[in-house]
């Protein structure tokens, strides 16, 4: 049509009149002004960044995140877990300030995590901070303070519950509601295993004491809400070893026994191990290959009298080539699986498979990958972590212990949190190599 020819053609008469009731001289200036009008409406919307503190990130009472502050004179992010929390890792871009709600100590950590600057001891008001780098924020708040909030400024100061965002925002600056949350919270979990699943390289203070360590399972069940019970020992294995009343549990086959001694239900069972198989002269051994085995066992052939988890369990089924061998590692893997199964048949198996370590013989991933055999058989979930210290990595031996640096050696900790161990991961290490496939493990096996 000509400009101004509308003769006969309603639908370009129509088109000129806008939303607003408004009749435009022609068709193009009616589309273009809409948009305009548009485009102001979704600026607005999209420049307001919703609360990105999420509550759901929040430590627990028993949590204390172990993150250098900078300033010595109040040592750690937390102190007194009594009376702080702190809020997760609050994605932040450079330059961009942030409005956040009064906090005890705020740190500002690189892409890695890492802290390389902080903010003045103790903000008791609402404030703004610009992060001089891409990475994250987190702070710790008084457990008096229930509007806690981080946005992007300029914002209203006014609190507001952490959620959506539209536009740029959602992807910049804010995790989306995570559904796997939903699916977690609430969830039972028992967690078996050696120092990495008890968290021996992360250990938790309050007050200046260590009351305990706190590895993976422990840092998934505070975010998702979950309850855990961990009956894992640093220096464990799978493989049988005559050890005291009070070591039993360096003995996995009792972590497990224990375990189906106190029953209940749990939804998740995570399990790991092997490592220190290697270094205890327990063979490797093979996995059973008969099949009928699986289907054989029952808990008259697994044989385990759970009133005494201390005593090494007998393995006599009716046809001898079924038996474990459980002096082995993948023998005792394979008749833990097989009580898990028959004492929990509804709960999902998690095997861990442990970080390549600096500190132990490259032997230990044929331990790994043979147990990997024996979860397949099972139809025992694995996962794996990009973690790795034995490439890259140098050493020093200070004071009768082996310090490492360089590499992913920064990831690991000693006991004490006082240098790089090249084995055992800290809180860095956990939640960066660690949590992200465990929870796109679970993410993936939990329906709903």
């Amino acid at each position: 049509a000509h400009n101004n020819d509308t003769e006969g053609n309603s639908e370009l008469i129509d088109i000129r009149t806008g939303t607003d009731g408004v009749t435009y001289q022609t068709a193009g200036t009616a589309v273009r002004s809409q948009l305009e009008n548009l485009n102001d409406s979704l600026s607005n919307v999209i420049t307001k960044s919703p609360n990105m503190a999420n509550p759901n990130d929040f430590t627990l009472d028993s949590a204390i995140r172990q993150v250098n502050f900078a300033d010595n004179a109040h040592g750690y992010l937390i102190e007194n877990s009594t009376l702080y929390n702190t809020t997760g890792y609050i994605p932040v871009k450079a330059n961009v300030p942030i409005t956040v709600s009064p906090y005890r100590n705020l740190m500002y950590c690189d892409a890695d995590k890492v802290r390389y600057a902080s903010e003045p001891y103790e903000a008791t008001t609402i404030s703004e901070i610009t992060p001089a780098q891409d990475g994250y924020i987190i702070f710790c708040f008084r457990k008096a303070v229930t509007q806690v909030f981080a946005s992007v400024s300029p914002e209203s100061t006014v609190y507001t519950e952490y959620g959506y965002a539209v536009g740029d925002f959602l992807e910049e600056y804010v995790t989306s509601y995570d559904k796997l949350y939903e699916k977690l919270n609430g969830k039972t979990v028992y967690n078996i295993g050696d120092s990495v699943a008890d968290g021996a390289g992360n250990p938790i203070y309050e007050n200046g004491v260590k009351v305990g360590y706190s590895s993976y399972a422990d840092i998934l069940a505070n975010k998702y809400s979950m309850i855990l019970t961990k009956y894992s020992q640093a220096g464990a294995t799978f493989g049988w070893r005559s050890v005291s009343q009070a070591s039993k549990r360096l003995n996995i086959i009792t972590q497990v026994m224990d375990f189906c001694a106190l029953g209940g239900s749990p939804d998740i069972i995570f399990i790991a191990g092997g490592i220190n198989d290697t270094t205890n002269s327990i063979s490797k051994g093979n996995m059973l290959e008969n099949y009928q085995a699986i289907r054989d066992n029952t808990v008259d052939m697994l044989g385990a009298d759970l009133t005494d988890t201390t005593v090494k369990p007998t393995v006599n089924f009716t046809n001898p080539s079924h038996n474990f061998d459980i002096d082995t590692t993948c023998g005792a893997f394979e008749w833990c699986i097989s009580m898990l199964r028959y004492y929990f048949p509804n709960a999902i198996v998690v095997y861990i498979r442990e970080h390549i370590m600096g500190s132990k013989s490259w032997e230990q991933t044929t331990y790994q990958d043979e147990i990997e055999k024996c979860c397949s058989k099972y139809g025992v979930a694995v996962v794996k972590t990009e973690l790795n210290t034995y490439f890259y990595s140098s050493f020093t031996d200070v004071d009768g212990h082996r310090e490492y640096t360089g590499g992913m050696a920064d990831y690991t900790s000693d006991s004490n949190n006082t240098y790089h161990d090249g084995t055992h991961p800290n809180q860095l290490g956990y939640e960066k190599y660690y949590l992200p496939p465990i929870e796109e493990c679970l993410r993936s096996l939990i329906k709903g």
